[in-house]
């Protein structure tokens, strides 16, 4: 089974602080929990990358 990011909550937690204006340096996870941070991190990427196209 393929691996989803996008089905997971700290992609959308990411993606919805980006819409709402938050900077990447919102994100509430801390390079220990380097997983989730990533996630958090990719979701917040990809709604920016859709804001300014």
């Amino acid at each position: 089974m393929p691996i989803q990011p996008n089905k997971r909550p700290e992609y959308k937690e990411g993606r919805t602080a980006r819409t709402l204006g938050q900077s990447r340096w919102a994100c509430p996870y801390s390079t220990l929990d380097l997983h989730r941070r990533c996630l958090w991190m990719g979701g917040w990427g990809d709604a920016d990358m859709e804001q300014t196209a």
